[in-house]
């Protein structure tokens, strides 16, 4: 024999209900919708006293300096062309102006269509540095992970080196390079931690990017950063003592 037992409901407490109900489904999608999916990367990691070339999936040629790092989204060449780089490296971009590529380093962003440029950026040195071979490139300084600023442009054969500990960033064009000084002020950003510094005529940039290749060119280098050179290259300390 069954016993049929009834609930009465009244309508405020069913209305109650069904908005508890509801509200847990919002909360469940709204938090999980809300939540920005984790970008998977990969990492090329170069040890000292090494070096070593890598191409990426769209043709862009980059060679790694001795304890250097980069980083670069599994997305990459489907969204952006974005590479993060710790130490140094040579770039040899493949022409894409749908898709500008970008170098991010500590404290400066460079962006290039297709071009070849050097970008040092060692966590343990006094100054960040870029000079470009061929092409164009814009640089702009990062500041708590945002690009920040007008970019400024470099010719070919001409250098911007940041001084971390003042700000300071200081452009160097080669007398041979056909924008002038004047044009180069032009184009500077404007604020006052910029200084304009003309590259002496001896000044070639095959010397500045020629660790990468068999012969290593050495010119007017001072010993203190010549010996950081050579401690990276060769895996290797060495110290000075005094006379």
């Amino acid at each position: 024999r069954f016993h049929r037992r009834i609930i009465k409901l009244h309508i405020p407490q069913v209305a109650a209900m069904l908005a508890f109900f509801m509200l847990g489904i919002f909360s469940y999608h709204y938090f999980n919708k809300s939540e920005s999916p984790k970008v998977a990367y990969y990492e090329a990691i170069i040890p000292l006293g090494a070096k070593s070339q890598i191409v990426l999936i769209d043709g862009t040629k980059v060679w790694l300096n001795a304890g250097s790092r980069l980083r670069y989204p599994t997305t990459y060449s489907i969204s952006n062309r974005e590479v993060i780089l710790e130490g140094e490296a040579f770039f040899e971009v493949a022409t894409n102006k749908l898709l500008p590529y970008e170098v991010k380093t500590s404290m400066l962003n460079v962006k290039a269509t297709g071009t070849c440029f050097n970008v040092k950026a060692y966590a343990n040195d006094s100054t960040i540095e870029t000079i470009l071979v061929e092409g164009t490139i814009e640089i702009s300084r990062i500041q708590n992970g945002k690009t920040k600023e007008t970019a400024i442009s470099l010719q070919p054969n001409q250098r911007l080196t940041l001084l971390k500990k003042t700000n300071k960033m200081i452009f160097e064009s080669s007398p041979k390079n056909e924008i002038t000084q004047k044009s180069a002020l032009e184009k500077k950003p404007k604020y006052n931690t910029h200084e304009i510094t003309e590259l002496p005529a001896t000044t070639n940039y095959m010397t500045d990017t020629s660790w990468k290749d068999k012969r290593w060119r050495i010119e007017s280098e001072e010993l203190q950063s010549l010996a950081i050179k050579l401690e990276r290259r060769y895996d290797v300390r060495i110290l000075f003592a005094d006379k």
